[in-house]
């Protein structure tokens, strides 16, 4: 009987913390634009039009090199350099 009960704690716990989890890692998510470039050691680069430059990883970006895009993902303000975990990418046309 006593451990049910604190398993029953245990999980209304762990489903709260489950809700702040997420509901901070939707908040962190941001949306970027500027132009994709590759440095020499294959680091990909969003020169951004806040004038910023920010590391990039995800899938995809070789694609996007030399090209203007809108990118949605999370950022790593504390990182140096500033970092960016791309969920999204698109070209924006101009």
């Amino acid at each position: 009987m006593r451990n049910s009960k604190l398993f029953k704690i245990f999980l209304a716990m762990a489903l709260v913390l489950g809700v702040l989890f997420t509901v901070s890692a939707v908040a962190a998510e941001q949306s970027f634009t500027g132009v994709v470039d590759e440095d020499a050691e294959g680091t990909y680069i969003l020169s951004s039009d806040d004038g910023e430059d920010y590391v990039i990883t995800g899938s995809g970006l070789a694609l996007m090199v030399g090209k203007t895009v809108k990118i949605t993902g999370t950022l790593a303000e504390d990182a140096e350099p500033k970092s960016i975990s791309v969920m999204s990418i698109e070209e924006i046309e101009e």
